[in-house]
């Protein structure tokens, strides 16, 4: 991903669906990097087209966390084994989770596929696909 982001301008966006809705949402991104191999950090700018909440604004320039390097900024929690998937984790909570396991919706847990979306709490989704689009 640093190989490809580095190289020209990408935008990221995210398409998903919250439990319990039957409609796709979009979160875009215009400015997506990722950072180099010691820590993969993420780079993105404000989220646009949307007044809902940001599940991915926490995660900015946070390095990407796995089961056996844990970069989160709370080494102690070690987010990708409590959220059981690698992300780029600032906390563990109320924030995406888009590798997380894909269960259904009235068994979503921490460790389920989520998006911090317009709800009070962390929500489970039902589907998402991360896609980015180099800008000319």
């Amino acid at each position: 991903m640093y190989s490809i982001t580095n190289t020209a301008n990408y935008e990221l966006i995210i398409e998903y669906m919250e439990c319990y809705e039957n409609t796709t949402k979009e979160a875009r991104y215009p400015s997506f990097k990722v950072g180099p191999a010691t820590n993969y950090t993420l780079a993105i700018s404000d989220r646009i087209n949307t007044n809902e909440k940001d599940g991915l604004k926490e995660c900015n320039g946070m390095a990407f966390s796995t089961h056996d390097a844990d970069k989160d900024s709370r080494p102690y929690v070690k987010c990708a084994i409590k959220r059981g998937s690698a992300w780029w984790f600032d906390v563990c909570v109320k924030i995406a989770n888009l590798n997380g396991k894909l269960d259904r919706c009235n068994e979503t847990t921490l460790k389920s596929v989520s998006w911090y979306g317009n709800h009070r709490d962390v929500v489970g989704i039902t589907l998402v696909e991360m896609k980015i689009r180099r800008k000319s």
